[in-house]
């Protein structure tokens, strides 16, 4: 029962969270009321558009900015009743499996208003702005599916979307092909680029683009084995290369930080490894994120047939909680194209 009204709290606390942050971004500054008008266009008097897998605000007045900000408030309303019902569906779920959904659709809110929206539809009409906004709130590969779909697919840039990750292999699915796809990081987020689109990857969806490689000539576990890893514990990797050649180790944080760990290390046929080495160190230590209570880390180790420059990827750091700036996931097929590879994903949580 304790355990109960403990995570009933929680769901308390994130629904007045997610009130108080839609009140917030509602009201940034004063705008103009909408007022109905017989000269208003029919699609937006009758308030409908086709927009598929979009939640929609309209907002209309004297000036365009004002018509987006009460777009933008509308669409609040409609972020509020979605979440707040998902969160209802969701409370017969237990332990920090509700939470953290729970957290994750709140990150979304947040985050959708600035960079995430688009005008789906704008008309100026007797000297009025009529407008509608959209948030697409479909998973990463329809978004780009519907979009993809309807624009050309010549492009002479390679393909930077690994081959081995969930996103390259749900495309493939679904489209029957995957376009060359450029994936640069700007404005604190990665982008995925092609084919005259161009798609901002979301909070939760980086594991999408990781590459995932599994070769059997490579072994790669954790000491101690665990599920999940609390913040600041010690761990140790080993390393089983039944192929000789050139060892690389990366870890990718939850936000797509590629951090080298080594390079090119020469091994042997059937050589194991430890990192870091026990005789020097007593292991790795977990972090989590300033502000987060739970993330991922992968672990990738690729052997090459030769020895690779990874002198773009940031060198790992010694220093507790250390942001890294090295976003290079769109060049690891450069740098490890021919190499056989491993990963393997660690969970950390409070």
């Amino acid at each position: 029962m304790s355990g109960t009204i403990h995570n009933l709290l929680r769901l308390s606390f994130l629904i007045i969270c997610l009130s108080y942050l839609t009140a917030c971004k509602q009201s940034p500054e004063p705008v103009t009321e909408s007022q109905s008008a017989d000269s208003a266009p029919a699609w937006y008097s009758t308030q409908s558009i086709d927009a598929p897998g979009h939640w929609v605000g309209f907002g209309d007045a004297l000036t365009l900015e004002q018509a987006k900000a009460l777009a933008r408030a509308d669409l609040a309303a409609t972020f509020k009743a979605e979440i707040r019902g998902s969160l209802r569906i969701e409370q017969n779920l237990e332990g920090d499996t509700l939470e953290q959904r729970a957290k994750t659709r709140i990150d979304q809110f947040t985050s959708a208003e600035f960079d995430d929206l688009r005008t789906l539809k704008s008309e100026q009409q007797a000297g009025r702005y009529y407008l509608v906004l959209g948030y697409d709130h479909r998973p990463l590969h329809q978004r780009l599916v519907s979009r993809l779909q309807a624009e050309s697919s010549s492009t002479s840039e390679a393909q930077q979307l690994p081959p081995t990750s969930s996103l390259y292999q749900q495309l493939q699915t679904s489209l029957g092909r995957v376009p060359a796809l450029q994936l640069h990081h700007e404005r604190d987020r990665y982008l995925l680029s092609g084919s005259g689109v161009s798609e901002a990857v979301r909070d939760g969806e980086i594991e999408l683009l990781l590459p995932r490689p599994q070769s059997a000539d490579i072994g790669l576990s954790l000491n101690p084995t665990q599920s999940v890893y609390a913040p600041e514990a010690l761990f140790t990797v080993k390393i089983q290369a039944a192929r000789p050649g050139y060892l690389s180790y990366v870890q990718v944080f939850g936000n797509g930080e590629t951090v080298l760990m080594f390079a090119n290390h020469r091994v042997n046929q059937s050589e194991n490894m430890i990192y870091p080495d026990p005789r020097q160190y007593d292991g790795l230590v977990t972090e989590l994120p300033p502000g987060h209570s739970a993330t991922s880390l992968q672990h990738l180790v690729m052997v090459c047939p030769d020895r690779r420059d990874l002198s773009r990827l940031e060198p790992v750091s010694t220093r507790a909680n250390e942001q890294y700036r090295s976003f290079l996931l769109g060049e690891w097929n450069r740098l490890f194209d021919g190499c056989d590879g491993m990963a393997l994903v660690q969970s950390i949580r409070q």
